[in-house]
């Protein structure tokens, strides 16, 4: 009886293991190549002038920058950089000011800041506003975390 159940089980698992292993590789479309700033060290992507097409935003740290990418369906535009005070690190995307639109959070470690790009909802973006700290922010993310409807920010320094 223990063999018998035993067999099945295995049996069984056999099935799993063949029908996983029958599935396809997943397979990639040629690669595009896209400049941006120098040195870009994060990314984040949403649809930054409301078409319903994702766009892409880049934190260029050697030159102290943010590039927009706006997406066309078939790639991006040529991007639009925008001058930040300090060394991008990492970028996040939130609706920091409660406008329905878009905004860039850019975490800077030399010296330590952050700044926000406001999103003017159809691809553009206000000068940076850089906000120094007394730490040197490596990692942001955002999200609620206190609940109470407005985006929070969390920092790995």
């Amino acid at each position: 009886m223990f063999l018998s159940k035993f067999f099945r089980t295995l049996a069984s698992l056999a099935s799993l293991v063949c029908v996983a292993a029958a599935l396809p590789v997943p397979r990639f479309r040629e690669s595009k190549l896209y400049p941006i700033g120098h040195l870009g060290d994060s990314l984040a992507i949403a649809d930054f002038n409301g078409d319903g097409v994702p766009d892409i935003a880049t934190a260029n740290g050697d030159d102290n920058s943010v590039s927009v990418l706006l997406g066309v369906g078939s790639g991006f535009r040529s991007h639009v950089d925008y001058t930040l005070a300090s060394q991008a690190i990492d970028i996040q995307t939130g609706d920091f000011n409660r406008d329905g639109n878009v905004d860039l959070v850019i975490a800077s470690c030399y010296p330590g800041a952050l700044s926000i790009l406001l999103g003017n909802g159809d691809g553009t973006f206000q000068p940076a506003s850089s906000h120094d700290m007394s730490v040197r922010p490596d990692s942001i993310a955002v999200g609620d975390l206190n609940g109470d409807g407005n985006p929070d920010l969390a920092i790995l320094d």
